[in-house]
């Protein structure tokens, strides 16, 4: 298991960042300085963070707080001041893939881009790694893209099998191609499961169901 404590006192000196140890992991706080350049641009900007960072971080992502509520509401930013940093199951893959992965890679992959691209767009007026939906629309879209799907209804599809269905190779693939899944989507499928973990896609299920729900109370009220 990866050993936070280690890293103490490298998170103060390279990012400013103080840690506190709670119940259930760290809590960091400090003003997170941007000094970056991309595409000849250098931005420079500051945040006044919280993360949370679990003890069993990776397999538990950091949570990240805009403390002085700087960063737009219009921008990826959820209830609480929650900074969306990317789709959880995207990063999930992405730092289990790495070997020892540390906080300096979450803050260096995810953090300080995320600023970057924050003062690229309100600089700009647009942002410059290109920009994942947010909400339901952001993490069905990662799915149609990891299974390679040709729509976001069949990526729902998918996330429905792997949260309520058990595998089994023999059933025809939720893609729709009339394969049975081991001869089609069930080694993406599998993979995908070992890596991030089945409770994982099924939190991404729910939070997809509640906004698409919430969505169509809203439109229902309006036609009212």
């Amino acid at each position: 298991m990866y050993n936070i404590s280690s890293e103490l006192t490298m998170l103060n000196q390279k990012y400013g960042l103080v840690g506190f140890k709670q119940k259930d992991g760290y809590v960091f706080y400090g003003d997170l300085k941007l000094n970056h350049k991309y595409n000849g641009i250098v931005l420079q900007n500051d945040l006044y963070i919280s993360m949370f960072v679990p003890f069993l971080y990776p397999n538990e992502l950091p949570i990240v707080k805009d403390i002085t509520k700087k960063i737009d509401c219009t921008f990826h930013k959820n209830k609480n001041d929650i900074l969306c940093l990317a789709c959880d199951a995207e990063m999930f893959l992405d730092l289990k893939t790495r070997k020892n992965v540390t906080i300096s890679d979450f803050i260096e992959r995810y953090l300080l881009p995320y600023l970057y691209s924050y003062t690229y767009y309100k600089k700009c007026g647009e942002v410059p790694f290109g920009d994942r939906e947010h909400g339901a629309v952001g993490i069905i879209d990662f799915y149609k893209s990891y299974f390679n799907l040709a729509n976001r209804s069949t990526a729902l599809q998918f996330l429905e099998y792997i949260s309520l269905k058990k595998y089994r190779g023999h059933n025809l693939c939720p893609c729709g191609s009339g394969k049975k899944i081991r001869n089609c989507h069930g080694i993406d499928l599998i993979n995908l499961i070992k890596k991030i973990g089945i409770n994982n896609v099924y939190n991404d299920y729910n939070m997809c169901l509640e906004e698409i729900n919430y969505t169509k109370q809203l439109d229902k009220r309006k036609k009212c």
